[in-house]
């Protein structure tokens, strides 16, 4: 089944820029489209429904199956069998995808659906371990040390996306750091600014987080992770009835921090995908140049541009009344040191 298959976010902090670049770090062989919608190319699908797979557990209706990219470790499957009617029965094949947050001390799971078939109840199991080339092994332990074996595979679509991903990460690391580092700066000054119930209900929750996980998972945390764990706190904290109107004056305020991020973010993205793409082997390049050009865009494929209305200078002041400097408090957020540790920022 090679149609493209679309698994989507419900929810975004900051219109799927950190998904983005999740996909990055964590090597993920889709991306996300300005939509939201997470996709993975059309031949790299092909990849995966070929690739020998290993049975290592069942659990209710679902077959849990692995499978090792030479050099990237296991790639995780699940076939699901589910009854369509009293007679045909369906198989889903899904890829599982681990993207880790804050070290690990969030996880999420993306299970994207990659093929199906349609069986009667009786075969189901054996045309569905033939056609996604699922195998019993039981003197293996289990897969664990299982390599795969066609070659075919070490030159592929899968490896080109992994290559990409870590070419993307070493050009963009510093700098998209600096980026996070800039934003959550921002918008902590931006809390303490607005000083109400609601922003310190948020900063609180925050100090709490970090004591309950700064010797493990927050011991060397980045500038990302801190962005992880303040909207934590705030999707914890948001929809609260008693902080309906603070939290809608400040989400007014924070808006405008976020689209500059997403914008800066968006140009440093595009600045090392041409990059990336050159530093690559002829051949990642040409597969991954392939993949550009396929009916699944890339995520990042929409021009972000700010939009702009034209007033006249009373308007424009009147607007601004009583408002926060969302410049000003840029500004200062880029003349402290994001290498600080959390207790040295002394929010």
């Amino acid at each position: 089944m090679a149609e493209k298959l679309l698994f989507e976010r419900k929810k975004t902090v900051d219109e799927f820029t950190t998904e983005r670049i999740d996909a990055i770090e964590n090597q993920l062989l889709g991306g996300y489209t300005p939509d939201g919608e997470y996709y993975i190319p059309n031949e790299i699908v092909k990849e995966l429904i070929a690739i020998e797979k290993i049975k290592k557990s069942a659990f209710n209706s679902s077959i849990f199956c692995v499978s090792n990219l030479a050099g990237f470790g296991e790639m995780m499957f699940e076939l699901k069998v589910e009854p369509k009617n009293d007679e045909i029965v369906m198989g889903r094949l899904y890829l599982l995808e681990t993207v880790y947050k804050i070290n690990g001390y969030l996880q999420n799971t993306i299970r994207t659906e990659i093929a199906r078939i349609e069986t009667d109840n009786e075969s189901i199991v054996e045309r569905a371990y033939d056609k996604f080339n699922i195998k019993v092994k039981y003197d293996d332990e289990e897969g664990k040390d299982y390599l795969i074996k066609d070659n075919d595979l070490f030159n592929g679509y899968c490896m080109a996306k992994k290559q990409f991903c870590i070419a993307m990460k070493d050009l963009m690391n510093d700098k998209a750091m600096d980026l996070y580092g800039k934003y959550f700066q921002t918008r902590m000054l931006l809390l303490k600014k607005t000083n109400s119930n609601y922003s310190r209900s948020v900063i609180d929750l925050y100090n709490q987080e970090v004591k309950k996980i700064e010797k493990y998972f927050y011991k060397y945390a980045t500038n990302k992770n801190r962005n992880e764990l303040l909207d934590k706190c705030f999707e914890d904290i948001d929809g609260q009835e008693k902080f309906k109107d603070q939290e809608n004056d400040y989400k007014i305020e924070q808006d405008k921090i976020t689209a500059q991020f997403i914008e800066e973010m968006h140009l440093l993205e595009e600045q090392c995908e041409v990059k990336a793409i050159d530093n690559l082997k002829k051949n990642d390049k040409d597969k991954i140049n392939d993949m550009r050009t396929m009916a699944s865009v890339p995520a990042n494929n929409e021009e972000i541009k700010p939009k702009t209305e034209e007033k006249t200078e009373k308007e424009a002041k009147e607007e601004t009344k009583g408002k926060t400097d969302i410049k000003e408090l840029s500004k200062k957020a880029e003349k402290l040191n994001f290498d600080k540790s959390d207790d040295e920022m002394e929010f």
